[in-house]
């Protein structure tokens, strides 16, 4: 999925912007991963400052170099929402540069940019960036992107997934980051953090135990209507409601 969307931006935008934009955004994902709130903000501020030039290129055929600062981001904004209405789509000339100006504010006036005596809210505010920065990617890829809609929608949809501290997830692998779980808890985190869910195969791979304890964990959770597997072969396992929540209410999802 990575190769199609760096391909999907590099058809349309400067390279070296497109580039910056998927690192930052990769480094977001990562510190929060981390647990390091302050810069996964910090990277989602540099993240908005590569996607408003996005915003320009497509909106006005030239962006600002990476290489000057930015004017000032409200300005910026106008600007961008100054161009006339058939000179791009309305989502990249109206609706996504005042997502991302939203996603610069909290970067620059809460805790990724400020000491204040207030109660710490980084957690919940690199949440929210996290899903502003997800949201502008898929918007972006979804209105530049040449692919047939159901495979422009897949690819979108794939995009925005939710992000979790004890959960670490890259192209290549998804594995839960807490060694203290049992193996019916681990896999309920695992499906937590992938709603369209996994086959057999890809739960082994990421737990690392074997196909048969694997199974077995399966049938315990289906059994306790925390998970069902879909038909056909080979099927995948969903989590259910009574799943969700008792991933929730037992803090599985925190990183210890």
């Amino acid at each position: 999925m990575e190769d199609v969307v760096r391909s999907t931006l590099a058809h349309a935008l400067p390279t070296d912007i497109a580039d910056e934009l998927l690192r930052q955004h990769a480094r977001a994902h990562q510190r929060f991963q981390a647990a390091d709130d302050e810069g996964c903000l910090e990277a989602a501020g540099k993240y908005a400052e590569a996607g408003i030039r996005c915003n320009q290129w497509v909106a006005r055929g030239s962006c600002v170099p990476l290489s000057d600062c930015l004017p000032a981001f409200d300005q910026l904004v106008r600007t961008i929402e100054s161009t006339p209405a058939g000179a791009a789509p309305e989502g990249l000339r109206v609706i996504t540069p005042r997502v991302l100006h939203a996603l610069y504010t909290i970067r620059s006036k809460r805790g990724g940019g400020h000491v204040s005596g207030e109660v710490t809210a980084q957690r919940v505010d690199a949440h929210l960036c996290l899903n502003m920065a997800d949201w502008f990617l898929a918007e972006l890829i979804r209105v530049l992107s040449k692919l047939p809609l159901d495979q422009g929608q897949a690819l979108v949809e794939s995009l925005v997934q939710q992000h979790i501290p004890a959960v670490y997830h890259d192209e290549h692998v998804r594995v839960v980051t807490r060694t203290d779980l049992q193996l019916d808890d681990e896999i309920l985190v695992l499906l937590y953090s992938k709603p369209a869910g996994l086959s057999e195969k890809e739960i082994v791979d990421s737990t690392r135990k074997s196909r048969s304890g694997v199974r077995g964990a399966i049938e315990r959770l289906v059994n306790a209507r925390c998970a069902y597997k879909t038909s056909g072969t080979p099927y995948k396992v969903r989590l259910l409601p009574p799943g969700t929540l008792r991933v929730e209410q037992a803090g599985l999802l925190l990183y210890r």
